[in-house]
């Protein structure tokens, strides 16, 4: 889900579009502080391939570093969410920072195509609930955007203030809003400028 409310500020845009750290701004979301080692075992990745990952988020104020109690209890270094509920703002779409959004964007949609496809092959597997996806098409006012928005935001929090285990199963959400807009310009190959079709039947 696009829950990153995200500022108009390049290392943060920067940071956000890897997908392995919105994997751990995920985690860390839905954990208390966690150590880089079980961070690491939660990706099925080594220990020493994240910390350049977590020093970028670090860097753009969405984690930070604490004291914990870590691998068998013992006091150790974790991991902790600073921004809770982040949400990608249409602010941060600025024409400067437009492509750092949109790549933020891309890497939210792959990972949800990854999540969808794991828990499809879970589901024929007889493993767990077959996952579910839809696209909607709706008229809205500028009132009834801002609606929806804090509609679905307080559903989330709703749902996240819950205790996990029990018969829950954990879930990710993945929403985008956009406004629809026309039609690209197909790309030319003339000085490599977009053409209209009314340029090009003239």
């Amino acid at each position: 889900m696009a829950r990153w409310t995200v500022q108009p500020q390049p290392r943060v845009l920067g940071a956000l579009a890897s997908p392995v750290r919105q994997d751990l701004v995920v985690i860390l979301e839905n954990s208390p502080p966690l150590a880089a080692a079980e961070l690491a075992r939660r990706l099925g990745r080594r220990p020493d391939t994240l910390y350049h990952h977590l020093r970028a988020l670090q860097r753009a104020g969405i984690v930070e570093p604490g004291i914990g109690a870590s691998t068998g209890g013992r006091p150790g270094s974790v991991w902790r969410l600073k921004k809770e509920h982040l949400r990608l703002a249409s602010a941060a779409a600025g024409r400067s920072h437009a492509s750092n959004a949109e790549r933020i964007v891309g890497t939210i949609a792959r990972a949800s195509v990854r999540d969808f496809r794991r828990a499809m092959r879970a589901a024929v597997a007889g493993e767990g609930p077959h996952p579910s996806a839809h696209r909607s098409s709706v008229w809205l006012t500028p009132a009834e955007r801002r609606e929806l928005e804090q509609t679905v935001r307080e559903l989330v929090a709703r749902l996240r203030a819950r205790e996990p285990g029990g018969k829950r199963t954990p879930y990710v959400l993945t929403s985008v809003l956009a406004a629809v807009a026309g039609p690209e310009p197909e790309p030319s190959t003339s000085k490599g400028r977009p053409r209209t079709r009314a340029a090009r039947k003239a």
